[in-house]
This record gives structure tokens, C-alpha cells and sequence, in this order.
């Protein structure tokens, strides 16, 4: 089954650890751009999918990323007085109809708070887990398009009733 919310608001910190743990990446990595890749893997999926994706960092860790903002997607950097946690949070209450958002997290307890709102939790994991599937999905109608579509011939091109002599 394919992701069908209007709105996704993803723990981002929290997504790249679990990113990293399901891919097996091993050592040093560079922080600043696994979120750079994730940033642009989730405004992909916010344009595949139709809905509005906002990524929500704790703080700037390892230099001063600004918030980034389109129609469809964002990015969003928590305060120095506030968290990744607060910032959704307060996004799911101001959110008119919860029942159309789903949050990304593996935070047991934002899971908790988010839940009581009334919008839709998912896992980070289940998120990676759907994710991959939607896309494999995608390509396989792809490539079934693509191997099932007749090739064209210069008939279909210049058919013999459209008047060209």
C-alpha cells in the first residue's frame, strides 16, 4: 500500500538514524549531507506523492542551515529553546483536520502526544519500509508501460485518412 496523507511532518534526525541503521552504513558519516540527501529524497516524495512533506531538524548541528520552503515541501530547524518534538507538536495542533496528517517518528513518546492530536503515526522503519515499496511499485508500472506499449509505425504517425497527399 502506497502513503496516502495530505500531509507528512517527519522527525528528521530521527528518520536519518533509522536511515542509517536499515542501510547498514558503517563509521563517519557526514551529517550535514545525509540531510541534504534526505531533503531532496523527501521533496521528490513530496512531488510523487502529491502531498505536502515538512522535515523537522533539532537544531543546526554542524553549521547554520537555513529553512527551506516550497509550495509542497519544507524544512524546518527547532530553537535553541525548543526541539525537533515541540516544533511538530505544535504543527499537528495547527493543523485543522489531524485526520489527514501523518508524523514520522520512532519516538515512542511523540508518538503518544501526536496520537492524542488525532493524526496518524508511523514509524520511521514502516516509513523507509513504504516508501521503498511505493517506488518499486512506481517503476515496475514503468516498465510495464514502457514493454507493453505497441511501438509506433509510420501509419500511426501519418494515417492514410488525415487528407496529407
Amino acid at each position: 500500500m502506497c502513503l496516502m496523507s495530505e500531509l507528512y511532518i517527519i522527525d528528521g534526525n530521527n528518520l536519518l538514524h533509522t536511515i542509517r541503521e536499515v542501510e547498514n552504513l558503517p563509521g563517519k558519516w557526514n551529517f550535514e549531507e545525509a540531510r541534504h540527501q534526505l531533503s531532496c529524497r523527501m521533496r521528490e516524495f513530496a512531488g510523487e506523492s502529491g502531498a505536502q512533506v515538512t522535515l523537522v531538524y533539532d537544531g543546526t548541528v554542524g553549521g547554520a542551515a537555513p529553512e527551506y520552503q516550497t509550495p509542497d515541501f519544507k524544512v524546518l530547524f527547532a530553537t535553541a529553546e525548543s526541539t525537533a518534538d515541540t516544533v511538530i507538536e505544535q504543527l499537528v495542533e495547527n493543523t485543522p483536520r489531524t485526520e489527514r496528517v501523518t508524523v514520522v517518528t520512532s519516538d515512542r513518546l511523540e508518538q503518544y502526544m501526536v496520537k492524542a492530536s488525532g493524526a496518524f503515526v508511523t514509524s520511521c522503519r514502516n516509513f523507509i519500509i513504504q516508501l521503498n515499496e511505493c517506488r518499486s511499485n512506481t517503476l515496475q508500472g514503468i516498465k510495464r508501460t514502457i514493454t507493453q506499449t505497441p511501438r509506433a509505425t509510420m501509419g500511426d504517425i501519418f494515417p492514410e485518412d488525415c487528407g496529407i497527399a
